[in-house]
């Protein structure tokens, strides 16, 4: 389950609510928080090359990114509670500032229409496509194509359909994020997209909340690159 967490790089790297760390030169990672704009700030951390793809698991419904909060550490022990509608609109928000870059989402079925919502109302139209894939090889999910219109649509889009989430990342990066360029992940957890990117040669760009797991993903990153990761900046 993703909520055990052992043995699995969490404990290699020193990270801290607010750092900003890189892997080599392709990759950095910011362990920060949306609601407070740190994902407004990881374009400018991103020099390694364009973006070209963004890939984004962001938790499913009010209760679970609730709970990745409380887990994190990131509220102290407030137990904040989530209003998931304006947690959606920002995240969209922050999709928007890669305005001409397809994003693909996954989302549980529950909210896959909360999520369509929040990406109409961020001020431009969307053009969506949706596959029934799945959760862990069980769970009913879907992931979500979001392009922005005036932008240029994708003429060659792979299908999805029927796949776990497990494999989803890899077939869209090495489809869909061309060589020279970036993917980003707004919610890197413990480093799936970011290891499907590097493992192809890309860069990767991401944002994660809980220090545990930036140090899982810098750790999968580690072991893709062969770099030492660095802490290099802390932002507020």
């Amino acid at each position: 389950m993703k909520w055990t967490y052992q043995r699995d790089g969490g404990e290699n790297y020193p990270v801290k609510f607010g750092d900003v760390w890189t892997v080599g030169n392709s990759a950095v990672l910011i362990c920060g928080d949306i609601e407070q704009g740190h994902g407004d700030m990881l374009p400018d951390y991103l020099v390694w090359g364009p973006v070209s793809l963004l890939y984004c698991d962001p938790p499913w419904g009010a209760a679970l990114a609730r709970g990745f909060r409380t887990k994190s550490g990131v509220d102290g022990d407030s137990g904040k509670i989530v209003d998931f509608d304006i947690f959606l609109r920002r995240f969209a928000l922050i999709a928007k500032l890669y305005y001409e870059v397809p994003t693909l989402v996954e989302m549980g079925l529950s909210w896959e229409d909360d999520m369509d919502a929040a990406f109409i109302h961020a001020d431009a139209q969307v053009v969506s496509k949706r596959w029934r894939t799945t959760y862990y090889g069980s769970r009913p999910s879907s992931l979500h194509l979001y392009q922005w219109a005036g932008a240029p649509l994708l003429s060659d889009v792979p299908n999805f359909e029927g796949m776990d989430d497990g494999k989803t990342p890899a077939l869209a990066v090495s489809s869909l994020c061309r060589e020279g360029s970036m993917v980003v992940d707004l919610f890197t957890g413990r480093g799936l997209t970011a290891k499907e990117a590097l493992g192809i040669g890309r860069g990767f760009g991401g944002l994660e909340l809980s220090p545990y797991r930036a140090s899982a993903a810098l750790t999968t990153m580690a072991g893709i690159t062969g770099a030492t990761p660095k802490k290099i900046d802390e932002v507020t």
